[in-house]
Parts: structure tokens; C-alpha cells; sequence
């Protein structure tokens, strides 16, 4: 019994390890004023399970961007930054970040 929930542990796994994970650049100047980010372009990628990372492709580093990138990163599954670091603030609404929608949006299809 336990070699076949080893052996089920192992495949479950594999899976993941070979699912693939879908990715986009994307660029402020696509996005004028929406843009959210302190970078200019980034890499959008879905994970499997539906984790939206973006990624600063001068500094590789990712950053989870809805709930669950946001698990996988406090699990160490994914190592990742702190999105509030490059998230910039909101101009119009003092004390409040910009829309990461167009970002999640845009990072969700990716997920399909």
C-alpha cells in the first residue's frame, strides 16, 4: 500500500513538472497610462493551476500578481518578489496602487 501511494505521489509530480507554463511579453507603451509597473516591459506567465506571475526580464525576477501565484509563492513552491516593491502608486487616488487588472487580464488568458 505504501509503494502505491508513493507511487501515485511521484506521478502527480511528474505532471506538474511537465505541465507547460504559457508566456507573453507585454509593454507599457501598450498599456499608455494603465501601465502599473516601476519597468517598462515584462513577461506574463501562467503557471499550471492558474498562477499569474509577471516577470521583470532585466532582473528575472517574478512577481505573483492574483491568489494563487500569491499561495504558491508563500509555499516556496515558486520563489518570487514582492509585487509592492514595482507596483506603483495611483496618482489619482493618494495612498492606493494602480489596476493590476489590465496585467491579470491580459496574464489569465494566457491561462485558457
Amino acid at each position: 500500500m505504501k509503494k502505491l501511494i508513493l507511487l501515485a505521489l511521484t506521478l502527480s509530480f511528474c505532471g506538474t513538472a511537465l505541465a507547460k507554463e504559457n508566456s507573453e511579453a507585454v509593454f507599457k507603451r501598450d498599456f499608455s497610462d494603465e501601465w502599473p509597473l516601476s519597468f517598462d516591459r515584462a513577461v506574463l506567465t501562467c503557471v499550471p493551476g492558474n498562477g499569474v506571475f509577471v516577470i521583470n526580464p532585466m532582473s528575472e525576477i517574478k512577481y505573483p500578481i492574483n491568489g494563487i501565484a500569491q499561495g504558491l509563492a508563500k509555499s516556496g513552491r515558486v520563489k518570487a518578489g514582492d509585487l509592492n516593491s514595482v507596483w506603483l502608486d495611483d496618482p489619482d487616488y493618494p495612498g492606493t496602487k494602480k489596476s493590476i487588472g489590465v496585467l491579470l487580464d491580459k496574464g489569465l488568458e494566457l491561462c485558457d
